[in-house]
């Protein structure tokens, strides 16, 4: 899992930033920062 995500303008995000392996899904944390701007899509 590529653990640095370029969001739309080019936004880098380090670390922490952990992925749940069961679910496939971004942490809690992550998930409210990337659905203001970029939801996610399975």
């Amino acid at each position: 899992v590529e653990a640095v995500k370029r969001g739309r303008a080019g936004l880098r995000v380090s670390p922490p930033f952990f992925v749940n392996r069961e679910s496939g899904d971004y942490s809690t944390e992550m998930k409210g920062v990337y659905e203001l701007e970029d939801p996610l899509v399975p």
